[in-house]
């Protein structure tokens, strides 16, 4: 395999304690067979080697697929569904808890705020597009919904505008969070800041989303950058003229890993 040093796998790093398989109706045929026969008698074989090993591990396996539906479709193994079949908890889609709406928005952007290093608040306005959306994707919808208006709402306050919702605009043609955002900000700028405003416009733009690229990625500007979908040079040039350090606060761009 390449490999020079021992390292734990998930399960044996999981000894003792538990493990979460997400997206577990996601797995191909070769790894439902694995994932079976060490289900089976909690043992497996580290790659390479001639030992089995025992561990003790619960194991939580999440998917937002149906498995009975899989099995009849033979794309899913039926003994691994019954084996996986101990507990089952049914989790209902967002639109039918949005009592747990506000608590769900405090705690993400909770974590978001932590990673932006700055506050974040939002109005009741705001709120209230988020009471009326039907989240086909869930809270992962949600999440990605806010975290792209924390990076949109530089003052540090999301407003409707900020949100991008898909399918929320309204029959007049209302613009999506994003375009209304950069439509405001260009107004504002072309009516206080004549002559600055493609430069001013683009600064207030890339700044929160180089920030936020960098702190989703602990720092990494490699990573940053193939995650915004450009060079790292790029990325290191735009950060020195932002005046944006490497773990995205004010002051020299440092070095990148």
């Amino acid at each position: 395999t390449g490999a020079t040093t021992a390292r734990d796998g998930r399960f044996e790093a999981a000894n003792g304690g538990t493990l979460f398989l997400d997206e577990v109706g996601e797995l191909p045929s070769a790894a439902q067979v694995k994932l079976l026969r060490f289900l089976e008698d909690q043992r497996f074989m580290r790659v390479g080697g001639s030992e089995e090993v025992a561990v003790t591990v619960r194991v939580v396996a999440a998917t937002n697929r149906d498995l009975g539906s899989m099995v009849a479709a033979g794309s899913f193994r039926e003994d691994l569904a019954y084996r996986l079949r101990v507990v089952t908890i049914a989790l209902p889609p967002l639109v039918d808890r949005l009592d747990d709406l506000p608590a769900l928005v405090r705690h993400i952007l909770g974590r978001v705020a932590r990673r932006l290093s700055r506050s974040l608040a939002l109005t009741d306005e705001a709120m209230a597009v988020l009471s009326r959306h039907g989240w086909p994707g869930n809270v992962r919808e949600l999440k990605h919904v806010l975290e792209e208006a924390a990076v949109l709402a530089t003052g540090g306050i999301i407003s409707a505008e900020h949100l991008a919702i898909a399918g929320d605009a309204n029959a007049a043609g209302q613009p999506s969070g994003l375009r209304s955002a950069v439509q405001s900000a260009a107004a504002r700028l072309i009516a206080h800041a004549p002559g600055a405003v493609w430069r001013t416009l683009l600064d207030e733009i890339e700044d929160p989303m180089i920030r936020a690229a960098l702190a989703h990625t602990e720092g990494n500007q490699l990573k940053a950058a193939e995650l915004l979908g450009i060079n790292r040079i790029t990325l290191k040039k735009r950060m020195d003229e932002l005046g944006i350090s490497n773990d995205g606060g004010r002051g020299p761009g440092g070095g990148g890993r």
